[in-house]
């Protein structure tokens, strides 16, 4: 389901047709898959994003909730499931029938009022096309469902009402997507082809995106206005698939030059690499200097997501990344010697060295990034029997938000009247007056995604859980 990373075609043109490069489409076949996936209650696909449109799949396809083909698609998708190796606990708790659905439906094509598996691929083995969770009589019995809903539901005649608004919404995400990735590739990575896209445009998709062969299947929502337009979080997700299609050039360039400090750092982030997929040293600091590209892009279109993308790679293992974003700064500052980042690899070489010399302290660097309470102030004696305000006092400014996550087992709920910010290090419950009794445990659980630092870390996990005795 959560698909931030996509597949997108690379189309050598001249760069003064930069802006033919967009192609977005509406297409039957994904939008028959989707909507089957709404009848048969899967939340991704009944969050319609856009109001008329799913009013009108309700309207008119109401009859067929409890028909034989969803409920096959419904005993179909737990197959699948339950056949799908996940690497990580998290990866199965994400699982989408997306997922797998949706690409498969890029094998399929819609002809003479029926639905069949593509002349293009007929004779090619279908164990070849197919991800691992499909057999290839479930992908066949599978065809056979969305044969008979197509042709029951005469979904073709719901797919040509609604051509007006498909036009509407593939017209705003070509401008969208245009504007957002025109000039920067130039800029950034010199003259040459730049990224191509090919979009499906998906209506009754909620908020993620897929891959679909050498395209991507994004989908839409409605602005103030009503209006079709793309999710903002989905296309700077695809920025990063966008820079791949130049930086693994770039990078197997200059990889042998970077293999010995990638080979010093590697062992020492080994367990949160293979957590994400990268086995070896190679595949990691591939993907490290891809990353690196896209987090510029949202450093140079001063967007807020800029943050966030730093904390991702933090999280998934490149502890060193805030010290390339600040080593970027002299790629950025000196753009008259160095004109796009090829030209800036060999600064990026003796980056990597002197990280890898210095990685001991790139590590104590990490450990002390996460925030955590440095003071609890309980006024009055310190006992909550006489107590009005607590007072937390964190290790470096936050955000200013806040959430709870419950209480500590044992304790009893922490009675207050409201909770507020004093300044960025401080953080005050105005407790409820009279209402701690003597000889009770009284607690709250701070909740990581609401109290957090400016880089997006949440609150140390040991500063978490608070207990106050009432005595």
């Amino acid at each position: 389901m959560k698909r931030l990373l996509l597949l997108l075609s690379l189309l050598a043109v001249p760069l003064a047709n930069i802006h033919a490069q967009i192609e977005a489409k509406v297409d039957e076949r994904f939008e028959l898959t989707g909507i089957l996936l709404s009848l048969a209650d899967f939340p991704e696909f009944t969050q319609c994003g856009v109001e008329s449109y799913k009013q009108d799949i309700d309207d008119y396809f109401a009859r067929f909730k409890s028909s034989e083909q969803v409920q096959s698609v419904k005993e179909l998708c737990r197959q699948l499931e339950t056949q799908k190796v996940f690497p990580t606990p998290d990866a199965k708790l994400m699982f989408s029938p997306g997922d797998i659905l949706m690409p498969a439906a890029g094998l399929l094509e819609i002809k003479n009022g029926h639905v069949r598996l593509s002349r293009e691929y007929k004779g090619k083995g279908l164990s070849r096309l197919l991800p691992p969770e499909w057999t290839a009589e479930q992908f066949g019995e599978y065809v056979k469902i969305l044969d008979g809903f197509y042709r029951e539901s005469r979904f073709g005649r719901f797919f040509k009402e609604h051509e007006g608004l498909y036009a509407e919404a593939e017209n705003n995400v070509r401008e969208v997507y245009d504007e957002a990735t025109s000039d920067w590739f130039v800029s950034f990575f010199g003259d040459g082809s730049v990224p191509g896209m090919r979009l499906y445009v998906s209506l009754v998709n909620c908020h993620y995106s897929y891959p679909v062969g050498n395209a991507m299947l994004i989908p839409v929502n409605d602005d103030k206005d009503g209006n079709p337009v793309p999710y903002k979080n989905v296309i700077w997700g695809d920025i990063d698939d966008m820079c791949r299609k130049f930086s693994e050039n770039i990078f197997y360039r200059h990889w042998d030059e970077m293999e010995p400090a990638a080979n010093i750092i590697y062992p020492q982030v080994e367990g949160f690499m293979k957590e994400n997929g990268f086995n070896d040293a190679e595949t990691a600091f591939r993907e490290w200097f891809n990353r690196l590209c896209a987090m510029m892009y949202f450093r140079e279109n001063g967007d807020e997501f800029y943050e966030a993308y730093l904390y991702i790679a933090y999280k998934t293992g490149f502890l060193w990344m805030e010290r390339a974003a600040e080593f970027m700064g002299n790629f950025v500052s000196h753009r008259d010697l160095y004109p796009h980042i090829e030209d800036f690899m060999p600064q990026i070489v003796d980056f990597l060295d002197f990280t890898a010399d210095d990685f001991s302290y790139v590590l104590e660097e990490y450990a002390s990034v996460t925030p955590y309470i440095t003071n609890i102030f309980v006024s009055g004696s310190g006992n909550l029997a006489d107590a009005d305000e607590i007072i937390l006092s964190f290790s470096e400014p936050m955000q200013g938000s806040y959430g709870f996550d419950g209480v500590p087992e044992g304790a009893e709920e922490l009675p207050f009247e409201r909770v507020e910010w004093l300044d960025g290090t401080h953080f005050r419950f105005v407790l409820t007056e009279g209402a701690c009794r003597p000889g009770h445990t009284y607690g709250i659980i701070l909740s990581p995604e609401g109290f957090l630092s400016p880089k997006m870390f949440g609150v140390d996990e040991k500063h978490r859980v608070l207990r106050f005795k009432c005595e």
